[in-house]
């Protein structure tokens, strides 16, 4: 198993983007309002909005806690 991806939850796309720019990331072209697929040095971060979450889950997440989650290959 191989960790693929750390999905952030954020209330600020631009914000979070340019971030992790700061850190070296770049976008690796999947983009949307609600969803960024960022990489850097082999390790990918998808930046993702609470509606987006909602989406998929079927439930607003909490922003105190529901902030990370691992997606392995």
């Amino acid at each position: 198993m191989k960790l693929d991806m750390i999905g952030i939850i954020t209330k600020n796309m631009a914000k979070s983007i340019g971030f992790y720019a700061l850190l070296g990331f770049t976008s690796n072209g999947a983009a949307t309002e609600e969803y960024v697929e960022l990489a850097h040095e082999g390790i990918g971060v998808s930046l993702n909005t609470s509606k987006m979450i909602a989406g998929i889950y079927g439930y607003e997440p909490q922003t105190i806690s529901d902030k990370i989650e691992f997606a392995f290959l």
